[in-house]
């Protein structure tokens, strides 16, 4: 079985110091599972034939800071919204350049430019304004207050007919319109042609690729609307370990 799945808010979590860190940035702790769901995962990870591959808006030194994300848990991650492939720890050659002949179509340097002369000449309140590989731009706003008060004004700056926008808290993502993790989750796919696929994921980032799961999960705390997917009937933290729940049953029966 191949799990294709969103990492935050799907199954790890920030704002839960009660339950168990599976993520530190140096001695802070950024996110959590439930002692049970990552209980869960330990044994999944154990059978044979249960392959997770993590698919994420995350750069991989964001993903690998992760505990359960290693070169033998999860050999193969998606990072950088489909941009990058890895297969332990070495980006994927061939996948690479056939993105990076569809982002040359794009105004990446100009574009950038236009927003951080914006933040700059405005005086919006950011932490910072960064860029996943040249694929994709975030701007990280200091408060979710300012996220929703001064979004408006950056996105004016933008070609929608080139860019999507994708607001996440305080976070404001600017992304190719051609860059899916979609892409990456087909590619990756065609080697296992006969595996069963499940995906789960939360946002609008992650509806193509769960779309194409046999089985699909969305957390009850989601806005998705996908037919015939699986909505946990937990929200937070607490959906986290449902998906895992949902993932041991199928298992068992394929055993």
């Amino acid at each position: 079985m191949l799990f294709f799945t969103d990492l935050d808010k799907t199954i790890v979590y920030s704002g839960y110091p009660e339950h168990y860190c599976v993520e530190y940035k140096e001695k802070q702790e950024i996110t959590y599972m439930t002692n049970e769901g990552k209980r869960q995962l330990d044994n999944l990870f154990k059978k044979e034939g249960f392959r997770m591959i993590p698919c994420t808006l995350r750069s991989f030194e964001q993903t690998k800071r992760i505990e359960f994300i290693t070169d033998e848990l999860t050999p193969v991650v998606i990072c950088d919204n489909g941009f990058s492939i890895y297969n332990k720890g070495v980006l994927d050659k061939s996948w690479d350049k056939k993105m990076q002949s569809y982002i040359v179509k794009y105004p990446m340097s100009e574009t950038y430019k236009e927003i951080d002369d914006l933040i700059t000449t405005a005086n919006i309140p950011i932490s910072q304004i960064k860029s996943n590989r040249d694929a994709f731009f975030t701007v990280i706003f200091k408060n979710i207050a300012d996220a929703e008060y001064f979004s408006d004004k950056i996105i004016s700056k933008v070609d929608l007919s080139l860019y999507k926008i994708e607001k996440q808290g305080r976070k404001l993502y600017i992304i190719p319109v051609f860059l899916d993790k979609v892409l990456a989750f087909r590619y990756i796919k065609s080697l296992f042609p006969n595996e069963m696929v499940v995906t789960a994921g939360d946002s609008d980032v992650d509806v193509a690729f769960v779309k194409e799961g046999k089985i699909a999960i969305i957390p009850g705390h989601s806005k998705l609307k996908i037919n015939k997917a699986i909505t946990t009937k937990s929200k937070g933290i607490d959906s986290g370990k449902e998906i895992f729940d949902i993932i041991n049953r199928i298992v068992q029966k394929q055993i």
